[in-house]
C-alpha cells in the first residue's frame, strides 16, 4: 500500500498513462523514462514509490540514475546536449565534456499554469536550475474564461519583462507546453524581449517538427533509446568495448554476473 494519499494519487495518474499508452501502442510497458517538473515537495522516494506502484521501472543509464528533470529532456527534445556516439560510453563522455553551459529562458504555457524558469544547461545529464517562478492565474483556462479580460497577455508580459530584466544574458529560449505556440502568446513573448536579439533564439522553433507540446516526451525518449544501449555498469571490459545500440541487454547480465 502507498505511505501516503499523495503517493497513491501520484501512482494511479501514473498507472492510467501507462494503460493508455498499452492501448494505443499494443504492448506491455515496464521501463519508462519519465520527466520530472519542478513541483513543490516532490521528493524522489515519493516518486519512485509511485513508480512501483504503478508496475513501471525508470530506465537508468550508467551515468544518470536520478529524477531526469524535465528541462534536460526538453534540452534534448531540442536536439542540444546529445552525444553523437552515443553507442560508445567513452566517446560519448568525451563529447560531454565539450559542450558549453547556455543560459536559457524557460517558458511553459499549459492550460492550468505559465511557469518562468532560467537554466545553465550543458549537456542532456547536467543543469543549474535558477530562479522559478509559477503563476496559476496566467494559465490557459483562465484566459478562455474572461476573453475580454484586456490585461491577461499584458500581466504576462510584465513578468516576463521583469525575469528577463534581471537575469544574465539569455542564450537560448525553451517553449513547452500545450499553448506555447498560440499566436498570442508567442506574439506577448516576442514583445516582452523585444531588446533583445530573438532571431536566433526563435530559430529553433520553427524548424520542421518541433512542437512545444511533445518536446519533453520527444527528448525523454530519445534518452530513454540511448540509454538503453549504455546499460547502468557497463563502463569496462572487451565486451562492453565493442557494445552497439540495439545490442541484446541480456548478454549484460551475463557480462556482470
Amino acid at each position: 500500500m502507498p505511505s501516503t494519499e499523495d503517493v497513491r494519487t501520484l501512482g494511479q495518474f501514473l498507472f492510467s498513462l501507462r494503460l493508455l499508452a498499452i492501448r494505443k501502442l499494443g504492448v506491455g510497458i515496464r521501463n519508462v523514462l519519465a520527466a520530472i517538473p519542478r513541483l513543490p515537495n516532490l521528493q524522489q522516494r515519493d516518486f519512485d514509490e509511485a513508480m512501483q506502484y504503478a508496475g513501471l521501472v525508470q530506465v537508468q543509464s550508467y551515468k544518470y540514475y536520478n529524477q531526469m528533470q524535465e528541462l534536460n529532456a526538453a534540452w534534448a527534445g531540442m536536439g542540444y546536449g546529445l552525444c553523437k556516439h552515443w553507442g560508445d560510453i567513452e566517446k560519448c563522455d568525451d563529447e560531454d565534456r565539450e559542450f558549453k553551459g547556455k543560459s536559457t529562458l524557460s517558458l511553459s504555457f499549459t492550460k492550468t499554469e505559465f511557469i518562468i524558469e532560467k537554466a545553465l544547461l550543458w549537456d542532456a545529464h547536467s543543469s543549474w536550475t535558477g530562479d522559478s517562478f509559477r503563476y496559476n492565474h496566467l494559465g490557459y483556462q483562465n484566459h478562455l474564461n474572461s476573453p475580454s479580460n484586456g490585461t491577461f497577455w499584458e500581466e504576462m508580459g510584465s513578468k516576463v519583462v521583469e525575469f528577463a530584466n534581471k537575469t544574465i544574458k539569455i542564450e537560448e529560449l525553451l517553449l513547452m507546453g500545450e499553448h506555447a505556440e498560440e499566436k498570442m502568446f508567442l506574439d506577448t513573448i516576442w514583445s516582452a524581449l523585444g531588446d533583445l536579439d530573438l532571431t536566433e533564439i526563435y530559430t529553433h522553433i520553427q524548424k520542421p517538427g518541433f512542437n512545444a507540446t511533445y518536446v519533453v516526451a520527444r527528448g525523454a525518449a530519445e534518452l530513454a533509446k540511448r540509454w538503453e544501449g549504455q546499460p547502468y555498469g557497463c563502463v569496462e571490459g572487451s565486451w562492453c568495448d565493442n557494445r552497439k545500440p540495439g545490442d541484446d541487454d541480456s548478454k549484460e547480465e551475463l557480462r556482470l554476473g
